[in-house]
């Protein structure tokens, strides 16, 4: 609340993260509440103008913000998780929102810059993993064979040292059609969406104010669904044994993990947003890799703050330290506390 406000505070003090929540939530539906007016937008890159598009775009984002609230404070979730739900989210391919790169330097897919001048950017062994023991059809679009000639994906192996020397051609490198110049850029996806339903319907965040296993089910089974749409993998008869997997198939006793492994499939690039969850639910299940450099060799839960924060404004640095604690990658965040 105090940042940006240049030569009129040049030491901010920190928001609580629970009180940045809450404004967020006010700023979305403000946001949202402008485009009630009928104002014709124009220069829209995303959305073409639609008002209608933004709002639910909008909603979607509050959806998925309330759930991040499910142990941290489930009561403000759960109001602000069934305000958004009524209020429209999106729930098919066709209405993410995405922004489609150019073949063009100024515009390009990042992933197409990075992959110019290096060429150590691979698919995990633990996400190879997964995706192979579920006989996941969105493998061969996740990630390209090596270029080495081997037949079979090979993942690269995280949290290595530097010396471990894995040649890059012998791992499998982002699936080509994710890394082209003018590959689309997925920023909200309504496979996400649905699987934040499911884990609602899961949780009792309905009307009933119980948990509903069958629409939990339904949200969770359209998730994967519209994700292979997403990723141009699906085939109806390759989604229907997928889904029939014991590994994969909706079981209530055991539907958060399910449902945090999918959207983690789902999330895939999205790394931020995959992060946030994995963080909030446990699932799925990581181990550390075997050279890690946080402090007690944990997968990092937060971020650092920079060290010129510290340097310039050490008495807000300090008071927010004492309140959230240490200053390490492993202190756990507000919408991650047990």
């Amino acid at each position: 609340s105090e940042a940006l406000l240049q030569n009129a505070n040049l030491v901010p003090k920190f928001d609580k993260q629970e009180d940045i929540y809450v404004d967020l939530f006010k700023e979305l539906k403000e946001a949202s509440a402008q485009f009630d007016g009928g104002v014709a937008v124009t220069g829209d890159i995303f959305l073409n103008g639609s008002a209608e598009r933004w709002k639910s775009f909008a909603n979607s984002v509050r959806l998925i913000m309330a759930l991040r609230l499910s142990k941290a404070n489930p009561t403000l979730g759960k109001t602000e998780f069934l305000a958004a739900k009524a209020d429209g989210v999106v729930t098919t391919a066709e209405t993410n929102f995405e922004y489609q790169h150019l073949a063009e330097t100024a515009n390009q897919n990042a992933w197409f810059g990075r992959y110019l001048t290096r060429f150590d950017y691979a698919i995990s062994t633990t996400f190879l993993d997964f995706l192979e023991d579920r006989a996941d059809p969105r493998l061969p679009v996740f990630a390209d064979k090596p270029t080495d000639g081997n037949a079979n994906y090979v993942g690269m192996p995280f949290g290595l040292a530097s010396t471990s020397g894995i040649a890059n051609n012998s791992v499998s490198y982002v699936g080509i059609n994710l890394r082209k110049q003018n590959s689309v850029e997925r920023v909200l996806s309504s496979a996400h969406v649905l699987f934040t339903l499911a884990e609602g319907e899961k949780l009792g965040w309905n009307a009933g104010n119980a948990p509903d296993d069958a629409q939990a089910a339904l949200y969770y089974n359209d998730g994967i669904k519209v994700s292979m749409e997403e990723f141009g993998a699906y085939d109806a008869t390759a989604y229907a044994a997928y889904i029939a997997q014991p590994t994969v198939a909706y079981a209530p006793a055991d539907a958060i993990r399910l449902i945090s492994e999918q959207r983690w499939t789902a999330l895939y690039l999205n790394g931020y947003e995959a992060w946030a969850e994995w963080r909030r639910t446990g699932f799925p299940v990581l181990s550390p890799g075997p050279s890690p450099l946080s402090v007690g060799g944990q997968i990092p839960r937060r971020q650092a703050y920079q060290v010129a924060e510290r340097d310039l404004n050490l008495t807000n640095y300090n008071a927010v330290i004492a309140d959230q604690g240490p200053d390490e990658v492993a202190t756990r965040m507000y919408i991650d506390p047990q």
